[in-house]
């Protein structure tokens, strides 16, 4: 019921600047917004596949980024939806925006949003770990940020915006908020997300987005920017990394010939194989870690090379006998010192004593 009755107010708000009435100065502390949670449905922006949500409009830097509604719970922060943006093997910008009518002038205005961003180059599990959950890969460098153009512009480039700071979350919801006064009774939301280095996914979900007025203006002249150089920007909260963007390589081969890596806070698998210019499966089979399995503890040695085989020592080498010594039987008849009587079975005897000095299997 609140989000139809906030649609209601914006349509009548848009009527009456279409009209020539009069125009009001929004209440304290509502969400201007039409749609603040980017339900469905959304409508098509040139493409089948670039939807943006009722009241939105979708930019990107370059063709071929997608734009729909995602319906997973797992990356929806509130409502029924949340507005997945994304490309895969190239890095690009791209995000929404909204103007907003009825806006007093001066007016002291707020934007929020919740963002998290997915970027992975694991093409086989998609990053997606043995609970069943999202694992990026952080080195995409990817980050987003929310503006407000308090001159009522569509330009998501224009140097008219007032930017928050560039925050990154990954796999797990970020709030970013910023602050703007003024000049024009319409002023314009703008999300924006983009990448350092495009992998096999870059996607970002947007949700929950707001705007509101914290302190009225007197409707006269006002100029726009930002409310105070440096104040009023509410960066969104960091949360504890579980990945770090890159991985510094530790001492060199051990004395067997062995590389071997310890992890410390923030590695990841991926991470250690760009260091050490190896590859993933390289790192799972040395180190018998399942595909899909991410995690790693601090302390765990991470086997990047295996150890030289053994090789043989160069010089007289004592091999155990492997027959019994022989044994040189008396004579049995004859004269003692006389002449040596070899005994006719004598063949036979040593035969049998070598058969039976002979190792059993």
């Amino acid at each position: 019921m609140r989000k139809i009755a906030w649609f209601a107010l914006s349509l009548i708000v848009a009527l009456a600047a279409l009209s020539g009435l009069p125009q009001f100065a929004a209440a304290q502390g509502v969400n201007l917004l039409q749609n603040p949670g980017l339900e469905k449905p959304y409508n098509g922006q040139g493409a089948p596949d670039q939807t943006a949500p009722v009241g939105w409009s979708f930019w990107a830097s370059i063709p071929g980024v997608t734009s729909f509604p995602h319906i997973d719970p797992a990356q929806i922060h509130g409502g029924a939806s949340a507005w997945n943006i994304r490309k895969g093997g190239a890095p690009f910008s791209g995000g929404g925006w909204q103007q907003v009518p009825g806006v007093q002038l001066g007016s002291t205005l707020h934007a929020s949003m919740f963002a998290q961003a997915y970027t992975c180059n694991d093409q086989v599990y998609s990053c997606i770990g043995n609970d069943g959950k999202h694992h990026s890969n952080i080195t995409s460098g990817a980050y987003f940020k929310i503006g407000i153009d308090p001159s009522g512009g569509t330009n998501p480039t224009s140097p008219s915006i007032v930017w928050s700071a560039p925050a990154a979350s990954f796999d797990a919801w970020g709030q970013l908020g910023v602050d703007a006064v003024n000049c024009n009774n319409v002023v314009t939301v703008f999300l924006f997300a983009t990448q350092s280095t495009g992998m096999f996914i870059n996607a970002v979900y947007f949700d929950d987005t707001s705007l509101s007025v914290t302190t009225p203006g007197t409707g006269t002249a006002a100029t726009c920017g930002a409310t105070t150089p440096g104040a009023g920007v509410t960066n969104a909260p960091q949360p504890t990394q579980k990945y770090a963007p890159f991985v510094t390589k530790q001492a060199g081969e051990q004395p067997d010939g062995s590389i071997v890596h310890t992890v410390i806070a923030g590695d990841t698998l991926a991470a250690i194989a760009v260091a050490y210019g190896v590859t993933l499966d390289q790192l799972r089979a040395l180190n018998n870690i399942k595909p899909g399995d991410n995690l790693l503890v601090i302390g765990q040695k991470i086997i990047v090379r295996a150890p030289r085989p053994p090789t043989a020592t160069v010089g007289a080498i004592a091999l155990a006998p492997t027959v019994a010594p022989i044994v040189v039987l008396a004579p049995t008849n004859g004269p003692i010192g006389g002449a040596l009587q070899v005994p006719r079975d004598l063949g036979i005897r040593l035969l049998m004593a070598i058969m039976q000095a002979l190792p059993s299997k």
